[in-house]
């Protein structure tokens, strides 16, 4: 979890039922491509969810009831860590604030 003076961020993961094959690698290296498809496969069967995920990033506000979402499907990495580490989890912070900043917008429009 990432927390900001503002904002509280949350990841769920939970597999992804994209086929690996065709969609985890276009390096155009054929072999390569099948390689690190094994490399996932291989994990999976072991239950391994960050292998192939569909990660969702939720922002929250202390005392809202609104979320803000960001979902990015077909990842691989090693471990939470490993994805909190990378680039795509700002973004996805970024993306699940604009989300829950465009729903509370919207509440003050209707009241």
């Amino acid at each position: 979890m990432r927390t900001t003076p503002e904002f509280n961020y949350t990841i769920s993961v939970e597999f992804d039922d994209t086929p690996v094959r065709g969609n985890a690698m276009a390096s155009g290296h054929a072999d390569y491509d099948t390689q690190v498809e094994d490399e996932i496969l291989s994990r999976l069967k072991w239950n391994d969810v960050w292998a192939w995920a569909v990660v969702t990033v939720t922002a929250s506000i202390d005392g809202i009831d609104l979320v803000g979402t960001d979902t990015l499907g077909a990842c691989t990495y090693d471990d939470e860590n490993d994805f909190t580490s990378g680039s795509y989890f700002i973004d996805m912070c970024d993306e699940s604030r604009a989300d829950l900043m465009a729903k509370i917008k919207a509440v003050k429009e209707v009241n």
